[in-house]
């Protein structure tokens, strides 16, 4: 027969409440449930709801992804998710929902290394879907996405007036997928773009963060501009949809970076996309944290390394002048550390003075294109690399309600 428990404050040491919290403390630990009720009808989260909680923030703050199964690997942090590469894999990323440090020798599989289920290896991929949508009528699996048909019976962009933007109109995306995805190695090409999520969803998309329709025609620039890495600046994702939204193939790997909880469920930040592979990724949130009558953000900075241990920043700076000072301040020092020798800053400075970014110059940074960018707030700084070339996809005045950014990218000599 079920204890009746007391309402006797807490601690309460009746033998009727001791009897009723040794079956709660049994529930918390062993229950699938994710929430219990206590003695007073609230409701507390068990460890498997803390541990649902937990794999939603490691979700909003994107995986890194490794190779392989087939190599061998050794993860030690939770949002860490490995390959079991083609062809004698199926292609998946599986995490790891065990203990850590998780070893991995060579020629493993994820039955043969912990197997398969809850507190094993548990598939985070989805190879298969992705093969599907790359298809020309991929959209049609997506029901949400067919009232956008005429971006796929017009695959020539031609008398959209959202598509006025794209540079290749001669081109389908999916052909712009392939010739990223099979560029010829030696030239990388680094993009920055502020995708001015929260004022163009509120004025355009009907407030919705996360807007497939709005996703869709980016996800079509982001082909068109041929990038193979970009920084991208007031970002959005949720515990329920993180930065794999704007992941369109072969710019398949992603992350995000939070600058601060924008209410509503959502985070704001910064996310980095690309098709290479990452091999670390972190963020900070910039020490200078007080807000101002110019400026109420906290702002952040992240560092990306890719193969060939190159390091990317991307950077959203203080609207406030003096802010900003300081955050390049900290900054430079961080990027000037020992050991970053092949450095790419990427971002939106909120300054459109180039002599603020002189320490930069003088720790060996390039500014691309300073003169005739000397007016833009979007900047890109690179060290230890040679440039090839760069340009501009001109989005301001082009009626797409995109953004209130141009994007900017730089062609750099990479040996990977």
């Amino acid at each position: 027969m079920a204890t009746t428990p007391t309402n006797l404050p807490v601690p309460s040491e009746s033998p009727r409440d001791l009897k009723f919290n040794a079956g709660k403390i049994d529930e918390f630990v062993t229950s699938k449930q994710q929430e219990y009720i206590d003695r007073f009808g609230e409701s507390h989260y068990t460890i498997e709801g803390l541990r649902w909680i937990a794999q939603q923030a490691i979700s909003a703050f994107g995986y890194i992804t490794m190779d392989s199964f087939q190599d061998g690997a050794t993860l030690t942090l939770p949002n860490q998710i490995l390959r079991w590469k083609l062809p004698d894999g199926d292609g998946e990323y599986y995490r790891w929902d065990g203990v850590f440090p998780k070893v991995v020798p060579a020629a493993s599989t994820p039955e043969s290394t912990g197997g398969i289920g809850a507190g094993k290896w548990l598939s985070v991929g989805d190879a298969t879907l992705r093969g599907e949508l790359a298809d020309d009528d991929g959209y049609t699996l997506i029901p949400s996405l067919q009232t956008f048909n005429d971006l796929y019976v017009n695959p020539f962009n031609e008398n959209v007036y959202y598509e006025n933007t794209i540079v290749n109109k001669n081109i389908t995306p999916k052909e712009n997928s392939r010739n990223i995805e099979h560029k010829q190695n030696g030239i990388l090409r680094f993009v920055t773009w502020n995708l001015w999520t929260g004022p163009s969803t509120d004025a355009y998309y009907n407030g919705d963060r996360f807007s497939p329709t709005k996703a869709l025609q980016q996800q079509k620039q982001f082909l068109d501009s041929r990038g193979d890495y970009f920084c991208f600046q007031e970002c959005f994702t949720s515990p329920v949809i993180d930065s794999t939204y704007l992941q369109v193939n072969p710019l398949s790997k992603s992350v995000f970076s939070m600058a601060m909880n924008a209410g509503g469920g959502n985070l704001y930040g910064l996310i980095d996309l690309t098709k290479l592979n990452i091999k670390s990724h972190t963020s900070k949130i910039y020490d200078d944290k007080t807000p101002t009558s110019l400026d109420s953000e906290t702002r952040v900075y992240s560092k990306t390394i890719i193969d060939g241990d190159i390091f990317i920043y991307n950077t959203h700076l203080s609207t406030d002048p003096a802010r900003a000072t300081n955050m390049l301040s900290e900054l430079l020092i961080e990027v000037t550390g020992a050991g970053k020798d092949k450095v790419v800053i990427m971002g939106d400075f909120n300054t459109s003075d180039s002599s603020k970014l002189s320490g930069f110059e003088s720790a060996g940074f390039v500014i691309v294109n300073k003169s005739e960018w000397d007016t833009s707030i979007d900047r890109i700084l690179v060290k230890g690399m040679s440039i090839s070339g760069y340009g501009k996809v001109q989005i301001l005045g082009k009626m797409s309600h995109l953004s209130d950014h141009d994007m900017y990218y730089v062609d750099l000599e990479v040996a990977l």
